[in-house]
């Protein structure tokens, strides 16, 4: 069976709609493009955290992002072809993602009732080069973790070699005519080993669980709570998405979750759904995994290793279940590998995952493994072969985004605060004033407020225990007192409104049938109450107009639901679109498209929000285009180069882009859009007027040209004709 009968079965039609094939016609330069999604380093805000990370299998494949032409033996796809099967796989995704909501095919998944263990047992492999020989063999590891399903007492685990050898026709010929040895001097991965037939085989690259250096495995009962709720687990996902570089990543990250049986069907779904809206995901149709399994394979674009070596990422999905067979690495260019196109040389297999209460008999207690730690040395530099590549690659990050020159902000004003009081929330209005929030100390706590559940599950609350007495400023350079009043909300958000009004928002939002929380509250200038109304849960951002209007971006708790929004038998999130306008009265009046109506994809969470005038700009995950609304009509830009973007400034086609994840959390990228992509001109780190660097907990606010960068109770400013298109012409304050 295809992925277009199982569609057909879903939807009761033949194939992807005509729009489906435009959009998809759309997409042709972006799906072949490379990305690099990362986690996000942002200005805090109250999400759902999690203490221990889930069971899945990790992958140290060791991979760079690259543009890529035909692979030596593999024929590129045409870009027709990739955009057939981008709409194909996303076709499918959102087909299995409403199959396991409804239940419509069998699903192995089991309530919150565990037996004795939750068992599953794995076949690893990798594919090593024989230096000598000219062909490849294998080391395989079965491994059998036991995890108690209380939570209490200790799991076990076991692994077991297979015997070291060649494992195809092709090659198994080749060791044939070498004289059938049983040792080798074989590589793999830039590492040279000797290997033998009935020796263990190294590390694996891919451990049972994924384990902080300082952690135990989560516990059944932690991954169960966590996997109850569909807003966590996409956080989850999105947060794991890190080991290897471009969508190979995300749709790696994605399997991890979608793989794990301990989840809700919701869960599972809500990344399912995600992985449909990531570019460059493409339906290869039938394959087989590594056991021989028959299954549909979903590919990512190709990416290149650092031996020079081309692979393809194969996640394997079960055509009757849609339940994770295994994934697998496949060759498309040798490099320097030594290996020829087509070879399986690194892969994964689930053979079962369940309940039992049988008892494990000669098995190991499950301890922390530490990877073997050899020290080379070159050009002056100790770096360890078995180090996170990622954590090299940070590195390197670093350094390139330290010798980048340098743009200061301009000192603006204090925001002054009155003796014992702490800023709570600021923020910068229509009209480049700023608006802050001021508390008692004492009051902090209340009016950011969680609750850890059990399995170290901690929540943010979504309104403060008691009132708290605020006061309210406004900030021109000199601060104006506006209003005192008691305030019920948490994580509050505030922007002013004409006539003096306030705007007070909380980022969070608890779902309950007939009365679901109000979030937002407009006072008077003298803290009067005038209005309440709920704008939903997840808010990241909000920004008034002139007018009185307000646009909300949202995070992605918002856009896939928490907090009772999108469950069964409850309301959609109001943030569901990613980004809602509200009139006066604070009633959605526009939504951000939906994703196969225009080609910038579907917004998962709203990274960067700018409001100049009654116009929205907006930078977001995933593929961080930049898109603008104008009276109701949307028009974007490919962003081919900045991620993770947390502020932009605009003015007329010249943007700002600042933020980014790590090293990159003080780069400022400044650029111009053509017709339908934003090209970088000069890339900077933005530091204050001293030089010095920025703190950890700025702010920055992106209105119209402006950006406001909030440190401590210092305002800076910053404007696109401060920053010059070529870094060799300096302008304005430096």
């Amino acid at each position: 069976m295809d992925e277009l009968t199982i569609v057909a079965e879903a939807f009761d039609e033949g194939g992807p709609s005509a729009l489906e094939a435009a959009d998809g016609r759309r997409r042709l330069e972006e799906l072949m493009r490379p990305a690099v999604p990362e986690p996000r380093r942002r200005r805090w805000r109250p999400r759902l955290g999690v203490g221990l990370g889930l069971v899945a299998a990790a992958t140290a494949a060791v991979l760079a992002t690259a543009s890529l032409g035909d692979g030596e033996g593999t024929p590129a796809l045409s870009k027709e072809r990739a955009a057939e099967q981008h709409v194909r796989a996303r076709t499918f995704l959102l087909a299995a993602a409403t199959r396991l909501e409804s239940g419509t095919k069998p699903n192995p998944w089991t309530p919150p009732k565990p037996g004795r263990y939750w068992r599953q047992r794995t076949l690893r492999g990798q594919a090593w080069h024989v230096v000598s020989g000219g062909y490849v063999i294998y080391t395989e590891v079965r491994s059998d973790a036991w995890q108690p399903g209380t939570g209490q007492g200790r799991g076990h685990f076991a692994e077991k070699a297979e015997p070291v050898g060649p494992r195809t026709p092709e090659d198994v010929a080749a060791w044939r005519k070498a004289g059938s040895p049983t040792r080798w001097r074989a590589q793999a991965d830039g590492d040279r080993l000797d290997l033998a037939r009935d020796a263990a085989p190294p590390e694996p690259h891919r451990p049972v669980y994924i384990l902080d250096p300082d952690t135990e495995p989560p516990s059944v009962p932690s991954r169960i709570a966590t996997g109850a709720d569909p807003a966590a687990f996409v956080a989850m996902a999105r947060r794991d998405a890190g080991f290897v570089d471009g969508r190979a990543n995300e749709l790696m990250a994605g399997a991890r979750y979608i793989g794990d049986k301990l989840a809700a069907p919701k869960s599972r779904a809500a990344v399912l759904r995600m992985l449909a809206g990531l570019s460059g995901i493409r339906s290869i149709g039938t394959v087989r995994d590594a056991c021989g399994r028959t299954g549909i394979g979903l590919a990512a674009p190709w990416v290149e290793r650092d031996d020079g070596s081309v692979v393809e990422y194969q996640l394997v999905l079960d055509p009757d279940t849609d339940n994770v067979l295994g994934d697998q690495m496949i060759l498309k260019k040798p490099g320097k590998s030594g290996m020829r196109p087509g070879l399986r040389f690194d892969y994964t297999c689930t053979l079962t995952e369940g309940w039992t209460n049988e008892t494990p008999t000669d098995l190991k207690t499950v301890t922390r493994r530490v990877p073997p730690y050899r020290v080379a040395r070159t050009a002056g530099k100790c770096w360890s072969p078995g180090m996170d590549n990622r954590k090299k690659r940070e590195t390197e990050r670093h350094e390139a985004v330290t010798a980048l020159p340098t743009v200061a902000a301009r000192y603006h004003a204090d925001l002054g605060g009155e003796p014992g009081e702490e800023l709570l929330s600021v923020s910068v209005g229509p009209k480049g004033h700023a608006i802050a929030l001021w508390a008692d100390a004492a009051d902090l706590a209340a009016l950011r407020p969680w609750t850890t559940q059990p399995g170290w599950t901690v929540f943010p609350d979504p309104r403060s225990p008691r009132p708290v007495g605020v006061r309210v400023t406004m900030h021109t350079r000199e601060p104006v007192a506006i209003a005192r009043l008691p305030l019920p909300l948490a994580y509050v958000d505030l922007q002013p409104l004409p006539n003096g009004r306030i705007l007070l928002v909380g980022a969070r939002a608890q779902w309950r049938p007939g009365n679901p929380d109000r979030n937002a509250v407009i006072c008077d200038a003298d803290g009067r109450v005038e209005a309440v109304e709920t704008i939903g849960d997840g808010v990241e951002h909000v920004y008034t107009t002139k007018s009185g209007r307000t646009w909300v971006g949202y995070f992605d708790e918002g856009v896939f639901g928490n907090y009772g929004w999108g469950g069964t038998g409850a309301s959609e999130p109001i943030g569901a679109p990613g980004l809602v306008r509200f009139s006066e009265e604070l009633r959605p009046e526009w939504r951000f498209p939906a994703y196969d109506t225009h080609p910038w994809g579907l917004i998962c969470d709203c990274y960067a929000l700018n409001v100049d005038g009654e116009t929205a700009w907006a930078c977001y995950y995933t593929g961080f285009p930049i898109v603008r609304v104008k009276d109701g009509v949307l028009s974007g830009w490919r962003n081919d180069d900045v991620r993770s973007v947390t502020a932009l400034a605009v003015c007329g086609s010249r943007i700002a882009l600042f933020g980014g994840h790590g090293a990159d959390h003080d780069r400022l990228v400044v650029g111009e859009l053509d017709a339908d992509r934003f090209r970088v001109r000069a890339e900077y780190r933005l530091v204050l007027p001293d030089g010095r660097d920025l703190s950890d907990v700025v702010q920055v606010v992106g209105r119209g040209a402006d950006l406001h960068v909030m440190t401590g109770r210092h305002w800076y400013r910053l404007g696109l004709d401060d920053i010059p298109l070529d870094p060799g012409k300096r302008r304005g304050r430096w």
